[in-house]
């Protein structure tokens, strides 16, 4: 082959050249495939389950574990059973029957892993939330979780009889040995209080349609009540309210200081004749009682100004 002839065989090549969306690409599957890999290949089950039931120690009384873990490399998750405890702790934790926790990603704020968590709580059904973990500080988001007051309720083994369907919201923060803030909002429809007893005192059943409470937690333990809307004009009662509860992670020393107004329909005080003396001498402004509640949250004094 002559030199003109090795030319155009240079210049007849055809050089091929990836896109940049596909360059910018292969880092990322790269490492994916690597972490796939690494779950396929290597037995960490047991690692992981060791770290974990680590974690989960509670106090000195109180020792929770899972005793399987199951990996799901197509998520890149693992599912965690067989929750148990040992020891003087909470009967409440029992209902925790399990945890999925899949790799979702890297976090930013704080600096970490993303995960995503699903707690199959028992009569709750599950309960999904985002984990992003730092070395020194996490953060949890759930949006939009549906849970039955009643069954909540029942779980927590709460004095009132309720129910409704509650629509939760939260972005919680802080450090791994204490929460340091956050913002809690529960929507509640079609709630209803059944008819009960309460401290000698007999509620009526009460039907309220839209109800929204929003708090906000701070460092200093404490719970900022931003807002309470318990009912609105059109139903039987009415109850308007804001304040904190102080030392709110500690029920034995919870301190109470809230402030409201509430308005009721005369068929509500058809049913409770006890509130025509309640409300002796008390004056309304602008349409509503006020009142406060105020001392220790396990004992607090209500009173109508």
């Amino acid at each position: 082959m002559n030199t003109k002839e090795t030319k155009k065989t240079q210049q007849s090549g055809v050089n091929y050249e990836l896109p940049r969306s596909l360059k910018a690409t292969l880092p990322i599957l790269g490492i994916t495939l690597l972490v796939i890999g690494f779950i396929l290949n290597f037995n960490t089950t047991d690692k992981i389950r060791s770290i974990i039931n680590k974690s989960l120690v509670i106090n000195t009384k109180c020792r929770a574990s899972f005793n399987q873990l199951e990996s799901e490399p197509i998520t890149l998750g693992y599912n965690l059973i067989d929750f148990s405890t040992t020891g003087n702790c909470d009967k409440k934790l029992s209902a925790l029957k399990s945890v999925y926790v899949g790799f979702r990603g890297v976090s930013f704020t704080p600096l970490g892993l993303r995960l995503k968590s699903i707690l199959q709580v028992e009569n709750l059904g599950p309960i999904e939330m985002t984990l992003s973990l730092g070395l020194k500080e996490f953060e949890i988001l759930a949006s939009d979780q549906k849970i039955s007051l009643a069954n909540a309720v029942s779980l927590l083994d709460a004095p009132l009889k309720l129910s409704g369907k509650s629509i939760i919201n939260a972005a919680l923060f802080g450090k791994y040995s204490r929460l340091e803030g956050g913002d809690i909002s529960i929507k509640i429809k079609n709630l209803k209080v059944k008819q009960q007893e309460i401290q000698s005192f007999i509620v009526p059943q009460i039907n309220l349609q839209n109800n929204n409470i929003n708090v906000k937690i701070t460092k200093a333990n404490t719970l900022k009540v931003n807002s309470i809307s318990l009912g609105s004009p059109s139903d039987i009662l009415e109850i308007l309210a804001q304040g904190e509860v102080k030392n709110f992670n500690n029920p034995k020393n919870s301190q109470l200081k809230i402030e409201g107004k509430f308005n009721f329909k005369q068929e509500f005080n058809d049913k409770i004749p006890l509130l025509n003396l309640l409300l002796n001498g008390k004056n309304k402004k602008q349409g509503y009682y006020q009142f406060d509640l105020s001392g220790k949250a396990h004992s607090p004094k209500f009173n109508i100004k």
